[in-house]
């Protein structure tokens, strides 16, 4: 077997837990290994019941492991691609050898909700239960011009990345998931977070593999994964320094399994980077 491509479509306002600013949950404009490799998982284990039952925890855990981050595309085909950068310092999507900020982004494609709980006998907001929420819309609130092209408010977001598999029976799940709804990221119970795939395509070319960096991510290139520190303590790097943590689920109140320092998505290293594994999204040793 080997590493497959999928595209999902966005069908809902999704919002993927970055961080927390007061009464403000903010989300993140990409979807990391983890995440995607979370909502895989919890869609297999209800969906496939029978399936899951022969597996013990760790064989359902590693079935989509090794797995990217995913990217928004405004196509199916990821002519439209953003990918991670920085320029003078700031993190930005390449899309086309345009540069899309953050906050831009943000701006054309982010919204955001006021919630609050409600006392039941009072009608009235309960107290310290307010809070702001991001989501990442569908399609642009309006058009996004670029330097000879722009994004049409009608164009729809997909998401595309990759997943290692390991047997045919995995391609096979993944299969049987096509067209129908899977849920990623917070407040799924609010009618947030449904994506939809569309295609499971399996990698036979070189081309895409190196375009992907699913083998070697070449040297002073924006890497397309979270890079472990430990691979290039002994390189200069261009970029951000991020700390990662892993969560085990197992019960009421999330443990932290692993938690260690990554160089962000985007960022370059000055030699180029081969022998690793792809794990999360992440790069590390093998």
């Amino acid at each position: 077997m080997g590493w497959y491509k999928l595209v999902f479509r966005q069908e809902q306002p999704i919002h993927i837990g970055s961080f927390k600013w007061g009464v403000i949950k903010e989300t993140a404009i990409f979807i990391p290994g983890q995440t995607m490799w979370g909502a895989l998982t919890n869609h297999f284990s209800i969906f496939f019941k029978d399936e899951a039952a022969k597996l013990d925890k760790d064989e359902t855990s590693s079935l989509f492991e090794e797995i990217t981050n995913f990217y928004p595309s405004f196509d199916a085909n990821g002519t439209k691609l953003l990918k991670p950068s920085y320029k003078e310092g700031m993190f930005c999507f390449d899309i086309n050898s345009n540069c899309l900020y953050e906050d831009m982004f943000r701006f054309y494609l982010v919204d955001n909700i006021i919630q609050t709980a409600i006392e039941p006998l009072s009608r009235r907001a309960k107290d310290e239960s307010l809070h702001e929420l991001d989501f990442i819309l569908p399609n642009p609130k309006q058009e996004v011009p670029f330097k000879d092209f722009s994004i049409e408010k009608h164009e729809q977001i997909h998401w595309i990345g990759f997943v290692n598999l390991k047997e045919q029976e995995h391609e096979n799940y993944l299969k049987n998931m096509k067209n129908r709804p899977i849920y990623i990221g917070g407040d799924v119970r609010y009618g947030y977070g449904e994506l939809s795939l569309i295609e499971v395509i399996e990698v036979s070319d070189d081309r895409t593999k190196d375009e992907w960096q699913l083998e070697k991510i070449p040297q002073n290139s924006p890497s397309l994964h979270f890079i472990d520190l430990n691979l290039v303590k002994e390189y200069e790097v261009e970029g951000e320094i991020i700390l990662l943590t892993k969560f085990k689920f197992g019960k009421n109140t999330p443990v932290i399994e692993e938690a260690d320092f990554f160089l962000n998505v985007g960022s370059k290293v000055e030699k180029e980077i081969t022998d690793f594994k792809i794990r999360l999204g992440r790069v590390v040793k093998r």
